[in-house]
């Protein structure tokens, strides 16, 4: 079993934020595109279908003169959420898989990032600092105003839904230092921490009975059974911010080969998924890439600085 500890139930309310810069007027970023965006990173769709030497990517949304990054694809593969740093400080935004309709789901809050879809595509999951500690947040696209999700006073950070939606796993701060993954119900209710020495946890997507995480920024990606058993590595490659799941496979960063490799969770079997383009740029905090769930396309930021001739 997962290990447990502090399960006290948490306050069962939420605390709704109703926030003005989410009832604002909701501006439309620019749409998908054969070119390039505004200097800096530029969230890009790419089109691959399984095959590697696909055609160029198409810039999906422009940044607007900040960067964006995070993105995160809907379980339904029809929208995406990321953060931009378009106003200045970090949003979070969604917008449909074209680019279209681009617009603020949450604004006013300190160091906004790591937006996760529910199963249900009805919430949007992320975290800000509150009173200087970094907190859990839900956000809805078809309602305005904040809810906190109820966590330990301590700094919380990188939420995902369980494939049930019921509950949530976060990177928490440990009270030894270092970094270890909780889970939350989505209520509030039933904390417990999962895994010590380890980060930004996620259920597989095909039968939900494995958690895989890393453990650092060049730690490579682990699985563990839920219902109890020793971790693997499942490979070497990439760490923090460099993985996603689909329903079948795990993909993750290359950086020595400059490839996005696909892992298959009931085989093993690797194979390159696409070669990066010339202007990926690992975001400083954000997540690298994501992929939908039927792995028809993925998201990526690319550099458009760098693109230009300008340093990266």
């Amino acid at each position: 079993m997962v290990q447990r500890r502090g399960a006290g139930v948490w306050a069962v309310a939420w605390v709704v934020w109703g926030l003005a810069a989410c009832n604002a007027p909701r501006p439309e970023a620019k749409p998908s595109g054969e070119g390039s965006g505004a200097p800096g990173l530029n969230l890009y769709r790419l089109v691959v279908a399984g095959r590697v030497g696909a055609p160029p990517p198409k810039l999906v949304v422009a940044n607007g003169g900040g960067d964006d990054d995070s993105g995160r694809i809907a379980p339904d593969g029809n929208w995406f959420a990321f953060r931009t740093h378009r106003a200045g400080p970090a949003e979070i935004w969604i917008a449909r898989k074209d680019g279209t309709g681009a617009r603020r789901l949450a604004a006013g809050m300190e160091e906004m990032g790591a937006p996760s879809w529910s199963p249900d595509a009805k919430w949007v999951v992320f975290h800000a600092r509150k009173s200087g500690v970094l907190r859990l947040f839900a956000a809805s696209p078809s309602a305005p105003g904040l809810r906190e999700i109820p966590t330990p006073p301590t700094p919380s950070r990188q939420p995902v839904f369980s494939r049930d939606g019921k509950s949530i796993y976060f990177t928490q701060q440990a009270a030894g230092g270092g970094a270890q993954v909780a889970r939350v119900g989505f209520d509030g209710q039933g904390y417990a921490v999962v895994r010590e020495a380890a980060t930004e946890a996620e259920e597989s997507g095909s039968d939900g009975v494995t958690l895989y995480y890393s453990s650092g920024p060049s730690s490579g990606i682990f699985g563990v059974p839920l219902a109890g058993g020793k971790p693997k590595q499942v490979t070497p490659l990439g760490g923090d911010r460099q993985w996603a799941l689909s329903r079948e496979a795990l993909f993750v960063l290359d950086a020595e080969q400059k490839a996005v490799v696909r892992i298959d969770l009931k085989t093993g079997h690797q194979s390159t998924a696409f070669v990066l383009p010339a202007t990926f740029r690992l975001p400083a905090t954000g997540r690298a890439l994501d992929v939908s769930a039927d792995e028809t396309w993925y998201l990526l930021p690319l550099d458009d600085g760098a693109a230009a001739g300008q340093p990266k």
